[in-house]
C-alpha cells in the first residue's frame, strides 16, 4: 500500500549494515542529508563571505526571507534566502541581522527577544524562526501543501464538546488528522490498529478523525461500535476540501510547530506501523522533515523498546542458554550498552517450551526494531562453537544475524519449522576469547503471525569429536593433535622461488565412516589466517 511504502520503504541491504556497523560498532549518521535539512554552516574562519542560514525552529529551510546586515542602524547589504541560505560579501565585523517580517512565510514570526548577528571571525550565522497555528480562518480557496503552517479551525466531538486545533496542539506534541467516512471499508480496517497505537501515545499525540459525509449520530454510533477513544466528528469547517482530499482514508500530521509535516493515503492495519509514525513525530529530538512526492522514501525513527522489559542477569541467561561444554567457557551475557544504540535495542528474554528453556528476542511482532544479545566465549585450540535456533519471520526481510567479533557467521530468516542446529560457526585455532552476538532486525513492512527469533544450547565441543560439516579455515601448519588417525594433513606441493604457494590435503573420515578430503591453501608471502592469528600484524607487514 502507498502509505506503508511511504512510511516504511526499507532496503534490505540496510539490515547487514545496521548489524555490522550501527548495532555492533556505533550508530553512524547518514552522509547525505536531504535538501530541506540545515546546510552545513559549521564554524570556520571568516574568508570574506558570510553564509547565513534561515531555518524554522525545527530545522526546515525557509526561502524568500529578506535579511539585512545592519551597522549603526544602517543596512550595509541585504539578501533573500534560497534553499535556506543567504550569502553576503562584507568586511569582517559584527552585523545585526534584521529580518523583513513582511517576507516571512505565513505563520512564522520573529521573537521579541531575537538577537541575530554575525561575528568578525566566523563565516556562518543562523536565523531560527518559530511558527505557530495561524489564528485566522483559512480562506475557502486555500489548498494546504506540505510545509505550510495550518490555520486554526474548530470541530465538535461526539460528546458535544467543541475543540480547536490550536488548543489541542498547545497540550500535545503533534496532531493527526484522519479523513474518513462510516461506510469506508479501508477506513474501518485501519481504525483498530490506530486505536492501539493511540493508547500507547495518546499522552503525546491527538487524533482528530473528521468525516465530511456523515452526521454526528452516525459518527457517534460508529465510534461506539469500534470502541474508539480519540476525537471524532463531522467536518463542519470544510478541512477536507482545504486539503483537496479525494481518497479515503487520508492521514495528515500537523507537527508541534503547526506545520503540515506528513500526508499520505491508504489503509494500514499494522499497529507497529502507526506506533513508528507516532514515535517519529512525538520524539523529544524531533526535527522537521516533510515528505514531498518527489522525495525519496525516508524511514521513520526506530521504535524504542518497552520500558518495562529488561534482560535477566547473566547467570539466569547462562542457566537457560548454555549447552554441553559451555561451563566456564560461555559467560557474560549482556544487552547493548553503547549509546545511542542502547536506547533502541530491545532485550532478549527467557522463555520455555516442552523442550526446555531458551532465549528470545523481545522485539518480535514490532516492526522497525532490533534486539541484541552479547556473550563471551573463552575457547581453547580446537574448540567448536554451535547453537540451536528457531525462527518464524518474514522471509529475507526480518533476519536473525549471528556474529563472532563483528563478523557475520550465520543469518536466519523465514520459518525454520522448529528447532534447528547451527553447527561449527567458529573453530578456535588457538586459545582465544571472542564475543558471540545475536541480532534480530525487524524491517518496516510486514510481520508474520507467530513472529519469533529464539536461540538455545550454545555448545562447545572438540574438533576431534566433530559430528557435522565444518566450513572453517584451520591452519595446516598448526599441527593440531588429532587422535586415532581420524584426521591427517598431508603436504601436496611445497613452495618454491617460482611458486610460493603451499597446498595441503586434509584427509578425514566423515560421519558415515567414509574417507573424505579437502584442500587447504597457504600463501606464505602474504597475510594468512595463521599468520594474522599467530604472528600478528607486524609479521604480516614485514612479509
Amino acid at each position: 500500500m502507498k502509505k506503508t511504502k511511504r512510511i516504511f520503504g526499507f532496503v534490505m541491504i540496510l539490515c547487514l549494515a545496521i548489524c555490522t556497523s550501527i548495532v555492533f560498532a556505533a550508530c553512524t549518521k547518514k552522509g547525505d542529508y536531504p535538501n530541506y535539512r540545515n546546510p552545513n554552516t559549521t564554524s570556520s574562519e571568516y574568508d570574506g563571505k558570510y553564509v547565513i542560514s534561515v531555518v524554522s525552529a525545527g530545522g526546515l529551510n525557509l526561502d524568500g526571507v529578506r535579511v539585512s546586515a545592519m551597522k549603526n542602524g544602517t543596512a550595509q547589504l541585504s539578501g533573500i534566502s534560497h534553499n535556506g541560505v543567504i550569502e553576503l560579501s562584507l568586511p569582517a565585523d559584527e552585523y545585526i541581522l534584521k529580518v523583513d517580517e513582511s517576507t516571512l512565510p505565513e505563520g512564522y514570526y520573529v521573537p521579541e527577544d531575537a538577537d541575530f548577528r554575525t561575528t568578525p571571525n566566523l563565516a556562518s550565522a543562523k536565523i531560527s524562526l518559530p511558527s505557530r497555528i495561524i489564528t485566522t480562518t483559512a480562506d475557502s480557496g486555500k489548498r494546504y501543501a506540505l510545509g505550510d503552517v495550518m490555520h486554526d479551525f474548530g470541530f465538535v466531538e461526539t460528546n458535544g464538546t467543541r475543540y480547536t486545533l490550536s488548543e489541542i496542539l498547545s497540550r500535545k506534541k503533534a496532531v493527526m488528522l484522519n479523513f474518513w467516512y462510516t461506510t469506508c471499508v479501508p477506513c474501518q480496517q485501519e481504525f483498530p490498529a490506530i486505536q492501539k497505537a493511540y493508547e500507547a501515545y495518546g499522552d503525546k499525540i491527538e487524533i482528530i478523525a473528521l468525516s465530511a459525509q456523515d452526521g454526528m449520530s452516525k459518527i457517534r454510533s460508529f465510534k461506539e461500535t469500534f470502541n474508539l477513544t480519540f476525537y471524532m466528528g463531522p467536518d463542519q469547517a470544510g478541512i477536507t476540501s482545504l486539503f483537496n482530499i479525494s481518497g479515503f482514508p487520508t492521514t495528515i500530521i500537523v507537527d508541534r510547530y503547526g506545520v503540515v509535516a506528513y500526508r499520505d493515503s491508504g489503509s494500514v492495519s499494522l499497529e507497529s506501523t502507526w506506533m513508528a509514525l507516532f514515535n517519529r513525530y512525538t520524539a523529544d529530538n524531533y526535527t522537521q522533515e516533510v515528505n514531498p512526492d518527489d522525495a525519496p522514501d525516508t524511514p521513520v525513527e526506530r521504535v524504542k523498546p518497552d520500558a518495562s522489559l529488561s534482560m535477566p542477569t547473566s547467570a539466569v541467561m547462562a542457566a537457560a542458554v548454555n549447552g554441553n561444554g559451555a561451563e566456564d567457557k560461555v559467560d557474560n551475557y549482556r544487552p547493548e550498552t553503547s549509546e545511542p544504540d542502547a536506547e533502541y535495542s530491545w532485550p532478549w528474554l527467557i522463555g520455555n517450551d516442552e523442550e526446555g528453556a531458551y532465549a528470545y528476542a523481545s522485539n518480535a511482532g514490532t516492526n522497525y526494531t532490533f534486539a541484541i544479545l552479547y556473550v563471551d566465549l573463552h575457547l581453547q585450540t580446537g574448540d567448536v562453537v554451535s547453537y540451536w535456533y528457531n525462527v518464524n519471520t518474514e522471509t529475507d526481510k526480518d533476519l536473525l544475524y549471528v556474529q563472532v567479533d563483528g563478523a557475520v557467521v550465520a543469518r536466519h530468516s523465514g520459518n525454520s519449522e522448529g528447532w534447528k542446529r547451527e553447527y561449527g560457526i567458529y573453530v578456535a585455532n588457538y586459545p582465544v576469547t571472542v564475543t558471540l552476538s545475536f541480532c534480530y532486525i525487524k524491517d518496516q513492512l510486514e510481520t508474520v503471525e507467530g513472529d519469533a527469533a529464539k536461540i538455545k544450547a550454545i555448545t562447545i565441543s572438540d574438533i576431534t569429536d566433530a559430528d557435522g560439516a565444518l566450513d572453517q579455515q584451520v591452519s595446516a601448519v598448526d599441527s593440531i593433535p588429532l587422535s586415532d588417525g581420524k584426521y591427517d594433513v598431508q603436504l601436496i606441493a611445497p613452495g618454491s622461488a617460482d611458486n610460493d604457494s603451499i597446498y595441503y590435503k586434509y584427509v578425514y573420515t566423515d560421519a558415515d565412516g567414509k574417507e573424505a578430503q579437502s584442500i587447504l591453501f597457504a600463501d606464505i608471502n602474504n597475510a594468512t589466517y595463521w599468520a594474522e592469528k599467530r604472528m600478528g600484524p607486524t609479521f604480516i607487514a614485514e612479509g
